[in-house]
């Protein structure tokens, strides 16, 4: 009798400890996934701090970044709720958005039409936009900073290896389009892109033009 009373006190201990240790692998598990979000600090497609594009990922829309000083903007081609991330119709009137970043730097100047789905976006550039490839790397994982690689390799010849700091980027795919002046128009999804440039500066129209379906 004592010693089915041993073994079953045995068994009893047995499936204590392994259940302790169970929810313990469950939780080591649990904080290696948490663990794995945050070490995504990709300031593109990760969630860094000091980047608003987790912000602006929420919003179909078509931003413009500083890539020197990381500077992101909305080109207010469609105007959405901050909260809930749905798009309003009801917003009237025009918005104008000035940004600059600073002297020697490139600076925004947006002006949005929502009700018209049309968005202008003036661009000048200052002495020290052009890319710095350094800074550029530290805020990047190493597939979205291989997409600055690709976009440029291919007109390296044409920009004598010094390519601007300003770029467009989709915020639903995360993809960045050159603003090098022998880009002069852009088809991106639903967005018809125009680009005229001057000596340091560029203006960009924005239009709003999803596929016209017969309702």
């Amino acid at each position: 009798m004592k010693k089915k009373i041993c073994f079953l006190a045995y068994l009893l201990v047995c499936c204590l400890l392994y259940g302790c240790q169970t929810k313990a692998s469950l939780s080591i598990l649990s904080d290696g996934e948490e663990s794995a979000n945050v070490l995504n600090d990709c300031a593109l497609c990760g969630k860094r701090g000091d980047s608003l594009m987790g912000y602006y990922r929420r919003f179909d829309s078509i931003g413009i970044i500083c890539l020197n000083k990381w500077g992101i903007s909305d080109s207010q081609v469609r105007c959405y709720d901050e909260d809930s991330g749905k798009e309003i119709f009801e917003q009237s009137g025009n918005s104008t958005i000035f940004t600059s970043y600073g002297e020697g730097e490139c600076t925004f100047i947006i002006r949005g039409m929502h009700e018209r789905g049309i968005a202008e976006i003036d661009v000048n550039y200052g002495e020290k936009s052009v890319i710095d490839w350094e800074k550029l790397s530290e805020r990047l994982c190493s597939e979205c900073l291989e997409k600055f690689e690709n976009m440029t390799s291919k007109e390296a010849d044409l920009a004598d290896g010094q390519f601007k700091d300003v770029c467009l980027v989709d915020f639903k795919t995360g993809e960045v389009y050159s603003l090098e002046d022998w880009h002069t128009w852009y088809m991106i999804r639903d967005y018809y892109v125009m680009i005229d440039y001057g000596d340091d500066n560029a203006h960009i129209t924005i239009f709003y033009a999803p596929v016209r379906k017969n309702d």
